[in-house]
């Protein structure tokens, strides 16, 4: 013990004489200063830092205050973010930080996918209560390919077993609603594996069809729809919306139900609008009527998309370059670069590195998701020098097994490189988590936001949407 100390001793003033050489501080006052300038050039090399009034630095105060108290009363049980969602989501939503972020304002919500947005329990009341319940049925558990679906019909097609809602003891409203979302169906294997993602999306691929598109579609629970997807993104301080939806041939066409023998063949499904300009038009109408009540809710744009499996460069050729301004899922996943965006090689294609370089090549104005981006340094550079930006959506990537530990999330590489980041839910409807509000939680806690970087996430989302800059007027930065 006494020859260490001797060597210890021995070492010391060597270790001064490094310090010195690299040009250590010689004093802890200067040692203060030089940290303080390497925190500012970091701010610099993000490229955007928004002054805060007093007032928002004493909510910034109060906010550090109550994520250090979330912290320590988690430790035990798992910090949220490092946890599966479906063992962290009521105590998430039960936080004081989550009742604080819940009224903060949030901007636009640039990344969702419209018959999945809205929570399936109020989906399900909108059913429930709508005139045509009673022409409601369900495919049984046992059923081989898509059990617990939901569709409206007169008459139901013979033979494929579909069995009436209203009045059966088995197809309750609690009963039906565990089966519509992932959290609900979840199996034990894709709980024990939460980065399984192959098995996750083997548990959500069947939900796509269960109670969305085809009730939805229904013009009675549409207009309701709508509604109340508008009124619940602004419960989470979200005023603005653009929801991604397929029109037109080879989609679920808006439909009344009608007796009338002719519309047999369909099962009673009076089909109203094949090209899908009645759709708009009727929103647009709705849009109208619900701002009048509701004139804090700035606006709803829709988008409509080509499919995963073209390339951008395909769907860029379909279009007039003139006349549109591309949108486009960028880099959405992280498999291997070299490997398809799906596994259906004689229909796909389009490989992941394909539409990483061509959403660039062609000018997108914002990506989505943009994992992939992590691994390409250079694309990364050419969309902060472009302003391109990406549209973010942790608890997705969360619960699809993608980032199973949401402190590793690139979108906070993303911020810190000063690239434009939006937050954005995907379809937190069809997830189950229901509420955007979450994915400002997993971010704030997650990633070492302050109140400036939200409120920068926020004027982001305005910046890069799709609405007209007189409609909102941004601060100086």
């Amino acid at each position: 013990m006494a020859v260490q100390y001797r060597v210890l001793l021995l070492s010391l003033p060597l270790l001064q004489i490094v310090c010195l050489d690299l040009g250590f501080p010689a004093n802890e006052y200067e040692y203060s200063v030089k940290r303080d300038s390497l925190r500012e050039k970091e701010k610099q090399f993000a490229g955007e830092s928004l002054a805060m009034s007093e007032d928002e630095q004493i909510a910034d105060r109060y906010l550090q205050l109550l994520k250090r108290q979330e912290f320590k009363a988690t430790r035990k049980t798992g910090f949220p973010p490092s946890r599966p969602l479906e063992e962290t989501l009521d105590t998430i939503v039960h936080s004081d930080v989550y009742r604080v972020l819940k009224m903060l304002p949030k901007g636009g919500l640039l990344h969702s996918h419209e018959n999945h947005q809205l929570s399936r329990s109020i989906l399900v009341d909108i059913v429930w209560n709508c005139s045509d319940f009673q022409h409601l049925y369900i495919l049984p558990e046992n059923h081989p390919t898509d059990p617990w679906t939901l569709d409206f019909f007169i008459s139901p097609p013979p033979g494929e077993g579909w069995e009436k809602v209203k009045g059966h003891p088995n197809y309750t409203k609690e009963v039906i609603l565990q089966r519509q979302t992932l959290l609900g169906v979840l199996t034990e294997r894709a709980r024990r594996y939460p980065s399984d993602a192959a098995e996750r999306w083997r548990q959500m691929d069947p939900l796509w069809r269960r109670s969305a598109s085809q009730l939805i579609a229904n013009v009675v629970v549409k207009r309701l729809y709508l509604a109340a997807m508008w009124r619940e993104v602004l419960t989470d301080g979200v005023q603005y919306i653009e929801t991604r939806k397929n029109l037109g041939p080879g989609t679920h066409q808006l439909y009344s139900l009608d007796t009338h023998r002719k519309y047999e063949p369909t099962y009673g499904k009076h089909y109203l609008d094949p090209s899908g300009e009645l759709d708009i038009n009727m929103t647009q109408l709705l849009l109208r009527e619900f701002q009048k009540r509701r004139p804090d809710f700035i606006g709803f744009r829709r988008i409509t998309y080509g499919h995963h499996q073209e390339s951008v460069s395909q769907m860029k050729a379909k279009m007039h370059l003139s006349s549109c301004t591309t949108r486009r899922r960028a880099a959405e996943t992280n498999w291997p670069d070299d490997l398809m965006t799906s596994f259906e090689p004689e229909v796909d294609i389009s490989t992941t590195q394909d539409n990483s370089l061509d959403a660039v090549l062609l000018g997108v104005s914002r990506v989505g998701h943009g994992l992939g981006f992590i691994k390409r340094p250079y694309l990364l550079k050419l969309l902060k020098q472009r302003r391109v930006a990406i549209e973010t959506c942790p608890t997705s990537n969360h619960l699809l097994g993608y980032i199973p530990d949401l402190r590793n999330h690139p979108a906070v590489h993303y911020i810190r490189s000063g690239i434009p980041v939006v937050l954005a839910s995907d379809d937190p409807g069809s997830f189950g988590y229901d509420h955007v509000t979450v994915d400002w939680y997993q971010a704030f806690m997650a990633w070492g936001l302050r109140l400036a970087d939200l409120k920068l996430l926020a004027l982001n989302s305005l910046r890069h949407s799709g609405m007209s800059a007189s409609k909102y007027v941004l601060p100086s930065i």
